[in-house]
């Protein structure tokens, strides 16, 4: 039923004439969503696993690539 939740609003945003400014507070509420999401379930259980050496280049890695990737396409 939540995964359903995703479209629906992506309908609803782009039916209705919303400024720029509500899209980008609402983007903003959905981000800020997630990273509690994040948070709160995923980091701890993330924590509890053991550590490999590839962990930490990969994430810095995957950030920058992501940057490179919005960067080229904006």
């Amino acid at each position: 039923v939540l995964g359903a939740m995703i479209p629906i609003g992506a309908g609803i945003v782009h039916v209705l004439p919303l400024g720029t400014v509500t899209q980008g507070t609402l983007l903003a509420v959905a981000a800020g969503a997630l990273t509690y999401v994040a948070a709160g379930h995923l980091l701890p259980e993330a924590q509890s696993e053991q550590r490999h050496a590839i962990v930490g280049p990969a994430f810095i890695i995957s950030i920058l690539a992501t940057v490179a990737w919005f960067t080229v396409l904006i």
